[in-house]
């Protein structure tokens, strides 16, 4: 016998795994797990009764390991879980204001404009049902991967959470292929945040991919290059064409730079919103990956009319005079 709020965890079977459900869900019929000697065996459940609760206040439990504990023989959850929900809610009530959003464009991303009380996993993005809830992976899985079979070919044959929309499997008996003690162990500073400009970050990833066998890293230098070098040079190089010109002092844009050189208003000064720094700040870096990897012809022919282009537009670059001293 076990007496709990309607609200508290329970575990039973579903088919191969422990399902929680709350208290106020279990039916007669339904088998739970109970301790049985050093074991634990699969009982049914008799008999279920609703009785007045004599306190008036009942306890949280927290089990630190495996947040299971045993009460009367019967295994269940633990009961924790309100206090979260509770702090999360009072943090979008109480902890925001409209007034804290900025007035740039996707300032309201990811503010708490909107609050739910019920989770539909039909309604959150698609991306988050891609993820696999497997204890292991099948043989079928390896032998595709060496036929560079697509992954839509899989599709049935990994258990993934898409699959278990709209049936309580969507909620729970999500399994893991490796155990941790810790689930927020790991790094906690990528060489992403570690690495300063975009050139040690490039060098850094194309360097990585020359160690690993399973990496092309000529194509994934072209595809570097194709999305996204090439589409900031001529993106920058147009946008610097056709800038407007901002005045320090009071703030008035000008379609085209003033040709005294100053706002006719208040006679400050009037500075470019696009630069030539901005314009290259990936032109090196692509020349140097079209020299050291193999680029497609095409690629290379891409990277060489827009250095033109760039050169045609600041002039090239004055070499620097040498002295003697320079050599010594």
């Amino acid at each position: 016998v076990l007496e709990v709020t309607p609200e508290h965890t329970m575990l039973v079977w579903d088919l191969c795994y422990l399902r929680k459900i709350m208290a106020m869900e279990v039916r007669e019929g339904d088998r739970v797990p109970v301790a049985e000697g050093a074991g634990v065996i699969a009982d049914t459940v008799t008999a279920v009764r609703y009785i007045l609760c004599p306190e008036e206040q009942v306890y949280c439990l927290t089990v630190a390991e495996d947040h299971t504990l045993a009460a009367n023989g019967i295994f269940c959850g633990q009961c924790d879980g309100d206090e979260d929900c509770v702090m999360f809610l009072l943090d979008g009530l109480i902890n925001f204001s409209r007034s804290f959003l900025p007035e740039t464009r996707g300032g309201s991303m990811d503010a708490p404009l909107v609050l739910t009380t019920r989770l539909d996993p039909k309604e959150v993005d698609k991306e988050s049902l891609n993820v696999d809830v497997m204890e292991r992976y099948p043989l079928e899985l390896y032998e595709a991967a060496l036929r560079y079979a697509p992954p839509k070919e899989l599709e049935k044959v990994i258990d993934h959470v898409e699959l278990r929309v709209g049936t309580p499997g969507q909620y729970e008996g999500f399994r893991f292929t490796h155990d941790t003690a810790d689930i927020s162990a790991g790094p906690l500073e990528s060489t992403y945040t570690t690495l300063g400009s975009m050139f040690d970050k490039m060098e850094a990833e194309l360097e990585l991919g020359e160690k690993i066998r399973a990496v092309d890293v000529d194509d994934v230098a072209e595809r570097v290059l194709n999305t996204h070098f090439i589409r900031d040079l001529m993106g920058n190089l147009r946008a610097f064409a056709s800038q407007t010109g901002r005045c320090t002092k009071c703030a008035t844009k000008y379609r085209r730079m003033p040709l005294a050189g100053k706002c006719p208003k208040c006679g400050g000064k009037v500075n470019q919103t696009v630069h030539e720094a901005s314009v290259k700040k990936y032109l090196e870096m692509s020349r140097r990956m079209c020299e050291k990897y193999a680029i497609s012809d095409y690629t290379k022919q891409r990277v060489e009319v827009l250095d033109m282009a760039i050169d045609s537009t600041f002039g090239k670059e004055r070499e620097k005079q040498l002295g003697l001293a320079d050599f010594m």
